[in-house]
């Protein structure tokens, strides 16, 4: 299988060991690709029915005809789970680190199940992919 993950070299080693560990070579034996994190931030309406029932389904869409969607089932990691700290890490990264904002962002684990190209082509328009 060909290595798909890469890390930008154009990013500081020691600003970023986080994401030298999780892209570098040798990433796909690290990464599970059948698992997606994400941050609750707001504690809404999707906070809500995650706690009632943990079926998602994920839309990615990319105008004008590109669409993805992904089905799963979502696990909710509070303070002191391994998954609450890397998700909140990997949050950081890529925005102001705050650790002391983490006790109020619960993280999501969503186990995907199937994937759909609902793409506007002739490979697409509801095409199980997984």
């Amino acid at each position: 299988m060909a290595e798909h993950c890469s890390f930008d070299a154009r990013l500081s080693v020691s600003k970023w060991p986080l994401m030298r560990l999780l892209y570098a070579p040798g990433c796909l034996e690290r990464l599970d690709l059948r698992l997606f994190g994400s941050l609750e931030l707001a504690l809404g309406h999707t906070w809500a029915n995650l706690q009632a029932d943990p079926s998602v389904t994920l839309l990615f869409y990319e105008p004008p005809a590109v669409s993805f969607e992904v089905r799963g089932r979502a696990e909710i990691h509070g303070e002191g789970s391994l998954y609450h700290r890397l998700i909140n890490a990997q949050h950081d990264v890529y925005h102001q680190p705050h650790p002391e904002r983490w006790a109020k962002r619960p993280a999501y684990l969503i186990a995907i199940d199937e994937v759909f190209d609902n793409s506007a082509s002739s490979e697409g328009f509801g095409t199980r992919l997984l």
